[in-house]
């Protein structure tokens, strides 16, 4: 546990989680300004639309059409359901608000 000062505490393993997601970020974003940069220099840039869609390496077999919380529960055969997810995500923003 990090502690800066007031109630702000962070666990060290956060820190490295959201360094992570910040370098992945950072990198699709210099990805999407070269996209961009040769569309330009091409002209057609004016003739394109982009469409952006915020998630990880992409859709997978096991997660179907609303993911999954962790993939290791479809290879175990524990169904998830969308609920299971939810609570996940409640408990991640909690951990984060800590």
């Amino acid at each position: 546990m990090i502690n800066w000062g007031g109630s702000l505490q962070v666990k060290t393993s956060q820190i490295f989680n959201l360094a992570y997601l910040l370098i992945i970020c950072m990198t699709g974003i210099t990805q999407v300004g070269r996209l961009v940069a040769a569309l330009e220099e091409r002209g057609e840039l004016e003739n394109t639309l982009f469409f952006y869609t915020l998630g990880d390496t992409g859709s997978s077999a096991e997660g179907g059409m609303v993911g999954l919380y962790k993939e290791n529960t479809f290879f175990n055969c524990v169904p998830e359901t969308l609920e299971t997810q939810l609570e996940k995500i409640v408990e991640l923003r909690e951990m984060f608000n800590e």
